[in-house]
C-alpha cells in the first residue's frame, strides 16, 4: 500500500513523538513524501520550533532516508484538480493530494484538510489498521 505522508508526520516522527513512524517504516506500507511537504518541515523546524537550518535537516536525515522522496514539479499535472478539491485553508497541500491520486495512493495526516477528498485518509492514531490491511494484501 502506498502511504504519501503530510509534513505534520514527518515532523512527529523527527521529534519522537510516537512509534507510528518507526512501524510503518518497518511494515508493508510503501511510504512516500512529497519535496514541498520537506520544506514545510524545515519551515516549521526552523521558524516555530526554533532549529537552525542545519540541525532541522540532521534530524530530518534519518526519517528521509527510511521513505521516497517526489518531485513536487511531477504532479503539475494533478495541481487543478487537487486544489479543487480542499478547502481553503488546505490549499498548501495540493501536492499530497495530488501524489495520492497519481499514484492510486492513501494519505497519512493528523490534519482535517484531506477528509472528503476522495482518496483513503489515515491519521496516526488509525495507522495500525492501515498496516494490518498491507500485510493481508500481501499474503
Amino acid at each position: 500500500m502506498r502511504m504519501v505522508l503530510d509534513a505534520n508526520i514527518l515532523i512527529r516522527a523527527v521529534l519522537g513523538t510516537g512509534r507510528a513512524f518507526a512501524d510503518a517504516a518497518g511494515s508493508k506500507l510503501d511510504c512516500l513524501i512529497v519535496d514541498a511537504q520537506v520544506h514545510e518541515a524545515l519551515g516549521v523546524l526552523t521558524g516555530r520550533l526554533g532549529y537552525s537550518d542545519r540541525a532541522a535537516r540532521a534530524v530530518l536525515e534519518p526519517a528521509l532516508a527510511q521513505i521516497g522522496l517526489i518531485d513536487a514539479d511531477a504532479l503539475d499535472v494533478g495541481e487543478a484538480a487537487a486544489r479543487r478539491r480542499l478547502e481553503g485553508g488546505g490549499q498548501g497541500d495540493w501536492p499530497v493530494l495530488a501524489a495520492a491520486q497519481m499514484l492510486e495512493g492513501h494519505i497519512w495526516s493528523d490534519d482535517r484538510d484531506f477528509f472528503g477528498v476522495g482518496v483513503p485518509v489515515w491519521s496516526t492514531r488509525n495507522l495500525p489498521v492501515a498496516i494490518e490491511q498491507s500485510v493481508a494484501v500481501s499474503h
